[in-house]
């Protein structure tokens, strides 16, 4: 039989990766190329792209600290011997887990907001020229 749990924590981890490596990589990937960037003038462009890409590693840096208090909130269920507690715990539990989901469409919705504006930027700084 399926541990359910065990399944949940794999796809919360691969979830959390998932919004640090597209964030992370896109500000690594834009870093190796700044000065080529720089030199063609776009040195300007590529500021508020950095900034949702740093603020998407954050956001998901803190997904960790959201996800270990779900998952401690579903053990204090299994631990505890009033009959109404285990009910309360599980409550906070599935709030700390929407929040996680909430904040991991965050992350990825900005790697995707600094992607379109990076590309805007050289598409409108080019079309100007």
């Amino acid at each position: 039989m399926a541990d359910y749990r065990e399944i949940s924590q794999q796809y919360a981890k691969a979830a959390i990766n998932s919004a640090f490596l597209v964030n992370g990589g896109a500000a690594t990937a834009l870093l190796t190329q700044i000065s080529g960037l720089m030199n063609a003038g776009y040195g300007r462009v590529v500021i508020l792209p950095m900034i949702f890409w740093t603020v998407g590693v954050f956001v998901a840096s803190f997904i960790w600290l959201v996800a270990f208090s779900s998952t401690r909130f579903v053990d204090k269920s299994m631990d505890s011997e009033d009959d109404n507690k285990p009910w309360e715990n599980i409550r906070y539990s599935n709030n700390y887990m929407l929040l996680g989901v909430f904040l991991v469409v965050l992350s990825l919705t900005l790697f995707l907001v600094g992607a379109i504006t990076l590309g805007m930027s050289i598409y409108c700084s080019s079309s100007i020229e």
